[in-house]
Formats: structure tokens, sequence, C-alpha cells
């Protein structure tokens, strides 16, 4: 698992939470990685 992997496991976790309020734009924006990496990462799993 390289470290997007890890990042994008972070965000779709987070997504999950109830307790969530930030966007998947707002996370990944904090963390350094793209939306349309984080879309594929899902799509891919």
């Amino acid at each position: 698992m390289n470290e997007s992997s890890c990042v994008f496991e972070i965000i779709d976790r987070t997504i999950k939470s109830s307790e969530n309020r930030l966007s998947v734009k707002e996370l990944c924006k904090t963390a350094g990685v793209s939306r349309s990496g984080c879309y594929a990462w899902v799509l891919d799993r």
C-alpha cells in the first residue's frame, strides 16, 4: 500500500463517518491529494 492509498483510505473512512462535516474536496485539499485520484481509488477497490 503506497502513501496515497493510505490517505485515500483515511478520506474514505472520514466521509463515511456520521460526525464528518467536511467534503471530499476539503479533505483532499488538506491532504494534498487530487479528488480525481481519490475517486479513482474508490472505484478500483
